[in-house]
Formats: C-alpha cells, structure tokens, sequence
C-alpha cells in the first residue's frame, strides 16, 4: 500500500491509492484495477481531448485534483489558491485550455492541460447563473465573462487580455436594455434589444434583423452549431414567441413554423448538436412533460414537425439523442398517452422511436432477440424495445453512443408496451446502429465503449457490487473482473471518442472505514492483447478489419443521407487491439445517385404511403410577389432535399425544382374561413354575478348531485368541500379526515359516500351532514366497484373489502339495512355487482361476483350467482376477464390464451356467445362496449392499439345481443381503449362517429392517421360525413366538417350534447379533408341534430349549454383568459363578460347534469407567481329576461317549438317503431326557461312497420 500525503484546507489528510493486479492467463490477457479514494463524488469533471489528462472539481472542499494518465494517479492542483475553486470550465474549441473560476474576482486559467496555472481577475464576481464564459471557436484567447455587482442588476464583461483588442468586426452580440442597466432589463424585459459591436463596445449598432425596423423584447441570442438564433417575444402582452436565424449573423431570417406550433417564453427547447437542420422540442398542451420536435431546412427558416409528443422533463430535458459517429440516425421517447398526461389522470407511457433519414420518418425498435438469442416475446400487444434516454440518464455524457464506436449502441430498457422504472429494466447492446437489439445482462447497468468500440464494459446499477462485466469481442462474450472492494457505482466513463482501452468507475465506498467514501477506479485494459490490429484493405480475408455499412432500413442501396458511410472496425473475433487512441475511424464515403428517399416534404407538404407528398396548404410567399391574382410565381414542388443530403443527381431533374404557380391556385388551396368579424362579440349588458374561491390544493374529484345545486369537491390532500349553491358558498366537510374518493348513490340523489383509508362516511341530505358507517373490513384499494347499489331497495349495499388474513385478498359483505349490519358472502372476489339493474329486470336478491378458489388467489377468475346472499353459489365462467349489465343485457368477457370471448345474457341466467359476420376477421385481444339505449349493444373490436395507428371496426348486435353486423368500419381509437363514439343525447338514433380513412396505409410505414367525422341518424344502420358550414368555400376540395371525439377530450359526460337541450350539440373541430389537430381547431354548432353546421367562434373553445339551450356560454382553451362567451339565440350574436380581473388558465367548464340552470363553473389554474386551483361561479339568473311561455295550441304565440329530429332522407325520423318530438325553446326568443333540473316535454308517436324494423 502506498501513502500519499495531501493537503486540503482543513489541514492534511490522507489520500489512500491501492493498487490490485488481476492477472488471467491466456497469452498475455491481464487487467489492471487501480483504486484512489475521494471525500465526495465531482461536482465537474472532464477529459482533456485527445490525451490522457482528467480534471476532477470538488466545488464543495473547493479542491482541484489533476491525471495525467487517465486515473492511474491523482494529485492535488496547487497553484490554485485555497478555498477559491467554485467553476471548472473546458475551453470547447482549444484542447490545451481550462479555466477555474474563484469564489470573487480571482480566477485561474491553463493552456497546457493543468501542468500549470496562471491568475486573472475580472472587474466583478461571477454571475449567480452559469455559463460565465463564453468562447470564440477560431481564437481560443477571446472569452465573454458574465457576471454581476451588487448594485442591482447583471453586468456582462470582457476578458481583455494580450491581443484581445484586435478581435475581427461583429465578434460580439449582446443582449441589453436601452438604459445600460442590469436593473431595467430585470424589470423590463420587454425593452431587451440585439446589440453588435465591432471595437469592444466603443461603439455598438442595434440589430433590426432586416426588418427595417427596432425589434425589442429578444430574449435570448445562442450560436448552435452553424446557425446563430436570435429569440424575441414581440408583444408584452401575448406570450408568442418569434425565431430569427442567421449564418453568418449580417443576413437574417424569420423562422417559419407550422400552424399550431405554439412558441410561447420558456415553452422550446433548442436541441444542439452536430446535425445538418436546427431541431427545435415545443412544448404540446397544457403540461411541461411533452413536447413536439420540429426540424428546420437547410438554412434554419422553415420548419416541419418531425415527431409529436416527445417526452420531456420540468428542466426542459428532452429524450433525444443523435447517434455519434454516423449521420442522420436518431433516438427518441415519445408519450403515448398525452391527454392523460396533460390531465394528470395517469403516469407517463413512453415509448422508444429509432429515425434512419435524420427525423424524417419514426420507427420502433423490433427487431429484439434474449440473452439466449431468440427472439424476444411479451405478453402485452404492440411489444417493442424501449431504453431510459436523456431526461432518466445515470451515467457521465452521452446516454446510447460514442463516437468512435462503430455500430455501437447500449441502452437500459425493457421489451413491452411503454418504458419501465429505470430498476425494473435490463441492459441492450446493437452492433448495428439500432437496426437488431440482444439483451446482454439482466438489471440496470452502466455501460461504457472503448477501443473503438470492440472493448464493453458495463457495472451494475441497480445496487452495491464488487466486479463488472466486460468483452473483447463485440458483446458476443462476457467475462468477469472482481474489483477487490464493493462499491455503488456512481459513474463509469472513458476518453470522450473511446477509443482508449482505460476506463475510470467511479462509486461510492460500501463498507469504508477511512474517510475516503469515495473510490475512482481505474480498469487498465491495455494488455489484454499482445498485438495491434492490422489492416489490409486489398484482402479482407488476411485482415483484423471489416467493412460497416451504416444502413438504412429501406430496400436497395445502403445508402444514408444521399451516400454509403462504409467504416473499417476490427472484426469482432480478432484477437488483437485497435490501438488508434484519440484517432477518428477510418471511413469512406460514395455519394449515391438521387432517389426520393433523399428529400423531405416541404412546409405546408405531407409524405403519403408511398413517399410523394400531398399540399395541405397554401405557399408561404413574399410581400413582392402576386401582386395580381393572375401573376405566377415560383412554388414549391413539395419536396426538399434533406439537409446535409450529398446525394448525385446526374440527368434527373431534382425533385425540389420550384414549379411555376399561378396566384389564384395559392388562394384556392387554403379553405377559406369567415372573416373573424363575422362573429365579433359585444360587451356584455347583463346583470351577471361571478365569485372565485382559491383552493391551496389540486382538485381531483368534482361531483354533481343529481337534480341539485349541491356540488362536491375532493382535493389532493384529501380534504372534502361542499357548496349549496353550484359554487357561490363553499364549507370544508368530514374536517380532519383524509378522503380518498366520492360515490354518488346510483338510485338516490341524496346519498352519497365518502371513502377513508379504512372506512366510509355516509350522506342524505347532499353533503349537509355526514355519519360514519361501521365496515367489517377496511375498503379494497384493488377493486374499482368497491360500493354497488340496488334499483329498487335503496338501503341494500354491496360491498367489497380488503383484508390480510389469512393472505391479502378482497371480500364481498351484503347490508340490507343501509351499513347498520354486514353479512359476508364468503367469497374472495375481484369484484361484485347486483344482477338487477334500471332496466335488466331480473331477480332482485341475485348477485354476480368474480371470485378465486380461496386455496389459489390469483389463479382462475371464475364469475359465480347467488341468490340466497352467499349460501349457495353457482358457478357459469372460468377465466373470467370482466362483466357488467349495460342497459337490458348481461355481458361477460372471459379469456382463452389472451383471446377474448364475449357471452351475452337477457336473463341472467343463460348466456349465448356472441357471433360475428364468418367472413370477416376478428381481433379478440381488445374490444370497447359503447353506450347503448335502443335496445342493442354496440360494440368497438380494436384491429391495432399501436400508438398513433390505434382503429377498430363498431358493430351492433340484434335484439338479444347474441348476433352482430358490421355497423361502421375503421373507427377511430386510442392505444387505452378511447373511442370516437358518442351518441346524442335524450335524441334516440343520431350518433357521431370518427373514422380513420386512410387504414390501410398505417401498418408500418409510419404514416399518420387521417381521421373524418361521420354521422348516422338511424342508430348505426347507415353512416354518412358531416356536412360542412355554408359558409366555408370548399366545393373544390373533398372536405366535411371533422370534430374532436374521446380520443382527445377526456372527462366525464357528454362530449357534443346535454339532455336538457334536444337536437343542440357543438364541438371543436376544422373543415376539411380530415380532422386537424385540436390547437388547430374551431368551434361548431348544429341545432338540427347535426343536419347542417355553424362556425359560432374561431379558435377551439370549452362549451357549455345552460337553461335548456336558451343559453350558451363558451371559453377559449388556448391561452389563459379571464373572460367568457354567451349568448341568448344559440349563436347569432355573442357578448362577451369578464369573470375576474386576473387570467385564468381554464380546465373545465361546467353546469349541472341536465343543463337546465343559469350557473356555470369554471375550474383552472391562475397563472400569476403562484399556480392555485381556482374555481369561479358565473350566475345568469339575475339578468332580465323574461319567463318563457309555451302556448300549444298557437305556435305563433309561443316561445317554444316542436322539434322532430330528421333522418338522412330530411324526413321525420323514425326508430324502433316510434316518432319522438320535443318541445324546446325558439332561437329568436330571448327568454328564460326556467325548468331547473327537468328535462323538456317529450311527445311519442307510433310510426308505420318498414322493413327495417324487422331483424332476421
């Protein structure tokens, strides 16, 4: 052992080195571990490029230690003043130079990697926000220093020393105010400008980025790779955000995004490095988790979306990476189940994308084989592999690559259908840049490449070890090396292009009993062979050497970004070492002939199956041009050629040769829209009151009794709320207990319960009083239908409990006494329901229960009756997936080997399977039963449940539920089981449905869906598009009107109608060929049952039908707002109000069940310094509209109409025998109904038998 005396800033203290040999006899195959303690792990560390010298920071002691032999030995630097080293920064563009930044105004720089250090001072302290340096790429000496006095404000500085004052023109760009002042622009950013100065600010010019005129509010100003970009929010008062871009920072250009692309201040991120286009990550929704990747063009103006929802993190982190070493392959997380994200209803689904055309085209990772070599299998559907990336990294620089590398990649991941705990997953290794994938090693480990990437190492991550793993050949083998101590691996890393054969793990001491609790731990791989590779280019046979293709995934030439990217790599069974330490591969490059896989679509261009691209919307042209409708000007053909792209052209004409266009055709193509004019809204001259309550927690339930103002409200934290008067008052109730959730009594408007970690609360007046109800056992947290309710006996209550004893499991008790008293069922259920429902008519004692063999829980789910409260059981299903009454039938879902069958009863007690058309196939893993009220089942068959190609086919069954026909084919759905189905209600037979149109072309070609509303007014039994506005000018187009369905608004009730407002629906959608997305988007209404539409407000807006439909109120859901819409004549005309001097981000808009009131609530987020829940009341009832009157017999006299809804023919409609007309409110009449919590006058009448009102 050898003793190293050190001195630190408490005295001195010893820094113990242990050298352990491992030698293993096979020729000359021998590993060095060389071990040197630490206090604490670094605040900063780094390599020297291309050398063998680290730097290792601890900010803390303030302590610099230097290697010059990558770990072997470390020491103290000690030209540094002690307790002065905070900030240790890496010259980016000089490898000799390094600068350490003290405490105040002394500072430390190098330029011979640390051998020796020279003193600086600046005129002030550094800056409480890094960077402090900024450098110039072309003279290492040229840096910008940041930092800041005392005096209010930030101050930005330049380090002046030897030949800086003979910098060239425009070498710096400055961000300021007007007034000179860190202190104004800290209170005024919106006065922020550009300044370029070409003699250190002796004199400076404003930079007006060829507009000709003063641009204030930049915000920022960074150099990325080739392209300078300037950030400047335009207006105060909105928060959109503009890109100029630059190349040579003289000539600059406004940046070009597609619509929807919302650039808000803190809402983008910028993506470095080294590839051809700018990569810009924007946030998507209303939540910082997600994102889309936008790709720019050649010189960074226009800009296409290059992947959606992109898994981001709070820090504006972003799981993207390019693969080192090779062009244009990328890796990328995505979120699959954004909604729910954004609503905070679930965790985040993340799924691994692979692109081979540098972001033009997404694939998953399939290709995936076990650690025994086969292909790897789960049991859920749309399995791939997907890795942790950036946002979950665990190791030091880049997360799946290196440079040097060839074909290299590592991950930690899983094989399933979205990505585990980073604890949960295994260790992947690709010899091939992504295309096939071999699971190396079970557990989390960390991973690092050398020799060019024939040397694995990997440590396990997951807990405390004492060896690694690693291989010589390419991951083919593995081999162990005990380490001599036990560590927890904080950090294993290698030269930056690994291509050394050292390695440095560095962990923290298991069971250390000095005070080194830190170990960094050289692996010497040096002499594991006796000889250098060689290679012979003539004879590969003779050669250590292979040729590598970077390959595409595309048939033909292994051609990549218009040329073959051929590498040497040493075989991976050669015995010999590379040996080309801090050396790029050798590599070739052939140019390939042009194809139309080297282009992109062009803005306002979308790539079709086959790989031409379709305009979606106008050109983009300058102010000079089409001065004439009848002018022609240079348009785009629709494709560019990807940036960076070498490809050769030869007697082609290229593909992104501008084609000449005619002006008038421009105009054409972009569906005109009413001028916003058309529906401008007036102020508002109603007496109308608003409150607002603030709550100090985040709402998760709020609940509605029925047929009442009564309202509840449960908080994060458990606590339980209630108002009287929907919102105006609110009271804290059950004050003291922690409420985990509320249930309304399904058959008593007056009842509800609120459920504690270990007991019930009861309620039957509405939340007024509550007393507590006495439980045999604690509530179950397994099953979702811990209370079931009866129709007819309102005291009689099922319920489900959990228990320990004697193993956990959950059990079902019977009161008929409202609680007071609980007899078991003597059964360990899942779940248990009443057989008697509303409308299934069968006997009242019965009961259904999903129980297990109380000797196997978990095993065979079988579904079992009792009618005698448990004492006899008889058993009808095994492997029993789900069941539930849905109107007048029983259904039971049961599983054979992950195919699902559905068995269907009228009677609880014989079930027929349900049969489908012979010829048509039948995907039995997923199925959506939809909402039903004439008498049949309506049921959504998923053929995909992959992310973005998730479809399925709807059918309807006969009157038994036992026989189905295709009802609408290619409907369109969500990989969680969402459908776009929603029928109208209190209207029997109109049903809006979305249907992906384009199905056929979205198995693995990574197309979009391409989604269109349709409509049937005969419950399913013909389908046809929505008509689109009049006022819309699309006859040259094949357009309708397309809404957003369930797939994208989540939530309880009703999408598009209320019951209280007959034939009324609205919804927030586009004309067109198919449905944009919902930033994209405006508002609709029909009030004919969805016969003819209304564009009523531009914009997508949150809607709300009030007093029967004499009201409707609306409210944007694109930015923060503190104002309202309403109108009196459904539409006409608008007036706006405003509810609250400060924004609010609005999430919900509301009003009870029937929309038979004049009261809304509004529930959001204000979006001041702090974020609160609030919730404000908006009351109607005080303004002056008179009562309506309804005369019957004088139609012309009455404020009400019979309406009778239509069928496709524009005849009365007729269904299941019966003609059905409701009497609501005229549109012109500007009145009040007043019927609170009643539903409007219903008349039937019988219709004449036609031959569809017979079956077969």
């Amino acid at each position: 052992m050898i003793i190293l005396w050190q001195t630190s800033r408490r005295g001195l203290s010893l820094l113990y080195l242990f050298i352990f040999l491992l030698t293993l006899w096979e020729g000359v195959l021998a590993q060095t571990v060389q071990k040197t303690g630490f206090e604490r792990t670094p605040n900063k560390f780094f390599y020297f490029k291309d050398s063998q010298v680290i730097l290792w920071l601890d900010s803390t002691s303030h302590t610099l230690y230097r290697s010059e032999n990558q770990g072997k030995q470390w020491n103290k630097v000690n030209d540094i003043a002690q307790d002065e080293a905070s900030f240790l920064y890496e010259h980016p563009f000089d490898n000799n130079r390094a600068y350490v930044l003290g405490k105040s105004r002394r500072h430390w720089k190098t330029t011979d990697k640390g051998k020796t250090w020279q003193e600086f001072s600046t005129p002030v302290e550094p800056a409480a926000v890094s960077p402090h340096l900024s450098f110039h790429a072309d003279r290492p000496s040229y840096i910008l220093f940041n930092g800041f006095r005392c005096k209010l404000g930030s101050w930005t500085g330049v380090d002046c020393h030897e030949e800086f004052d003979n910098a060239p023109t425009k070498e710096i760009m400055c961000v300021e105010s007007p007034q000179k002042t860190g202190f104004t622009s800290t209170l005024n950013p919106d006065e922020l400008r550009l300044i370029q100065t070409e003699d250190f600010f002796r004199t400076e010019k404003v930079v007006d980025f060829n507009t000709g005129k003063e641009i204030k509010g930049v915000i920022a100003v960074s150099t990325i790779n080739r392209y300078i970009v300037a950030v400047v929010k335009p207006s105060p008062d909105k928060p959109d955000m503009v890109f100029y871009i630059s190349l040579d920072g003289e000539n600059w250009h406004e940046a070009v995004f597609p619509d929807g692309a919302n650039l808000h201040e803190k809402s983008f991120t910028i993506i470095e490095g080294p590839g051809p286009a700018l990569m810009v990550d924007v946030l998507g929704g209303g939540t910082n988790q997600f994102g889309s990747m936008y790709k720019s063009n050649s010189n960074g103006t226009y800009f296409v979306k290059s992947l959606e929802h992109t898994n981001r993190n709070g820090m504006g982190y972003i799981d993207f990476e390019r693969i080192q070493g090779v062009e244009g392959i990328l890796i990328a997380n995505v979120i699959v189940n954004p909604k729910d994200v954004e609503s905070q209803s679930a965790s985040k689904d993340v799924r691994t994308r692979m692109s081979f055309d540098d972001g033009a085209s997404w694939k998953e990772l399939t290709n995936v084989k076990d650690m025994n070599g086969n292909a790897m299998r789960c049991n859920e559907r749309d399995c791939s592999l997907h890795l942790h990336s950036v946002t979950s990294n665990h190791n030091y620089g880049q997360v799946s690559s290196a440079e040097s590398a060839i074909g290299v990649m590592m991950g930690v991941g899983n094989y399933g259908s979205s990505l585990l705990e980073y604890d949960e997953c295994d260790t992947f290794l690709s010899t091939d840049y992504g295309l096939t994938w071999k699971m190396i090693r079970e557990g989390a480990h960390k991973y690092e490449f050398g020799d060019q990437g024939t040397l694995l190492i990997i440590v396990d991550d997951e807990k405390d070890t004492d060896h690694i793993w690693w291989s010589k050949d390419r991951g083919e083998t593995w081999e162990k090396l005990d380490l001599g101590i036990s560590i927890r691996a904080r950090m294993l890393t290698t030269d930056p292009e690994s291509s050394s054969r050292n390695f440095l793990l560095v962990g923290s001491s298991v069971r250390s009993s000095s005070d080194t609790k830190v170990q960094a731990i050289q692996l010497d791989f040096a002499s594991i062979f006796s000889r250098q590779c060689e290679l012979n280019t003539s004879d590969e046979s003779r050669s250590d050497f292979e040729k590598f293709v970077a390959r595409d995934i595309t048939d033909g030439p292994d051609c990549l970004m218009g040329h073959e990217q051929i590498f040497y790599r040493r075989k991976a069974n050669s015995q010999c070492y590379v040996g080309r330490e801090y050396q790029d591969p050798v590599v070739e490059l052939k140019d390939c002939a042009c194809t139309r896989a080297d282009y992109e679509c062009d803005y306002n261009f979308l790539r079709n199956p086959d790989g031409s691209c379709t305009r979606i919307g106008p050109d983009h042209i300058p102010n000079h041009l089409c001065k004439s409708q009848d002018d022609t000007y240079p348009a785009s053909s629709g494709y560019r050629l990807i940036p960076g792209n070498t490809c050769v052209l030869g007697n082609n004409t290229p593909l992104d040769e501008p084609k000449m266009r005619k002006c008038s055709e421009n105009t054409a193509d972009a569906i005109r829209r009413p001028v916003p004019g058309d529906i401008s809204a007036k102020p508002s001259s109603d007496a109308i009151y608003s409150n607002m309550v603030v709550f100090d927690e985040e709402i998760e339930q709020f609940i509605y009794f029925r047929d009442s103002e009564a309202v509840l409200v449960r908080l994060q934290n458990g606590e339980l709320w209630r108002s009287g008067n929907q919102g105006t008052k609110w009271e804290s109730v059950l004050k003291g207990n922690r409420v985990t959730n509320v249930v309304l009594h399904e058959f008593d408007n007056n009842r509800a319960y609120a459920f504690l970690e270990d007991g019930i609360h009861l309620t039957e007046d509405q939340g007024t009083n509550w007393h507590t109800i006495k439980l045999p056992i604690a509530p179950s947290r397994q099953s979702n239908n811990v209370l079931d309710f009866h129709p007819q006996e309102r005291d009689w209550l099922l319920f489900v409990g959990q228990t320990n004893d004697p193993e956990p499991h959950s059990e079902a008790f019977i009161s008929r006494d409202h609680g007071r008293s609980w007899k078991s069922l003597d059964m360990y259920v899942e779940k248990c329901i009443f057989g008697r429902d509303s409308k299934y008519e069968i006997e009242k004692e019965t009961i259904f229960c999903s129980a297990h063999d109380k000797k196997q829980i978990g095993e065979n789910v079988r579904l079992v009756r009792t009618t005698d409260w448990g004492n006899s059981v008889e058993t009808y299903f095994d492997h029993v997936v789900e069941f539930f009454v849905v109107e007048d039938f029983m259904a039971v879902a049961t599983s054979n080997r992950g195919d699902l069958t559905l068995f269907v009863s009228i009677n609880g007690k014989t079930f027929a399977e349900a049969q489908f058309p012979p010829d048509q196939y039948i995907n039995r893993n997923t199925f959506t039963v939809l909402q039903s009220t004439t008498h049949a089942i309506l049921l959504n068959i998923f053929k995909s449940t992959g992310f973005g190609t998730a479809y399925g086919a709807l059918y309807k069954s006969n009157e038994n539920g036992t026989f189905y026909h295709l009802s609408l084919d290619n409907t369109n759905g969500d990989g969680t089981g969402f459908v776009d189905f929603e029928k109208f209600q209190s209207v029997d037979g109109i049903i809006l449905a979305n249907q992906v149109w384009n199905a056929d072309e979205l198995v693995g070609s990574g197309t979009s869906k391409k989604v269109r509303t349709m409509i049937s007014w005969d419950d399913g039994g013909s389908w046809q598009a929505l008509s689109p506005p009049n006022e819309f000018d699309c006859a040259s187009k094949e357009c309708s009107l397309n809404l957003h369905s369930r797939t994208d608004i989540h939530g309880p009730g009703a999408i598009f109608s209320s019951s209280g407002a007959p034939g009324l629906a609205m919804g927030v959608g586009n004309v067109g060929a198919s449905l944009n997305a919902y930033t994209e988007s405006d508002t609709f209404l029909t009030r004919d049952g969805g016969h003819t539409w209304t564009m009523i407000q531009q914009g997508e807006h949150l809607y709300e039908f009030g007093d029967q439909g004499s009201i409707l109120v609306l409210v944007s859901d694109e930015t923060p707002t503190n104002e309202l819409l309403y109108s009196w004549d459904q539409g006409e005309t608008w007036h706006y109000y405003q509810f609250h001097e400060q924004k609010v981000r609005v999430t919900t808009l509301t009003t009870d069940p029937k929309s038979s009131t004049l009261k809304f609530i509004i529930i959001g987020h204000t979006r001041g310094l702090e974020r609160s829940q609030v919730i404000i009341t908006v009351d109607f009832s005080g303004t002056q509209q008179r009562k309506c009157v309804i005369d019957k017999n004088n139609i012309e006299k009455s404020d009400f109409e019979r309406w009778i809804a239509k069928d496709d023919d524009g005849d009365d409609a007729c269904l299941l025998g019966k003609k059905t007309a409701h009497w609501r409110r005229k549109k012109d009449r500007a009145c009040v109904v007043g019927a609170q919590f009643q539903e409007p006058e219903v008349v039937t009448e019988n219709c004449e038998c036609r031959d569809i009102d017979f079956e077969c």
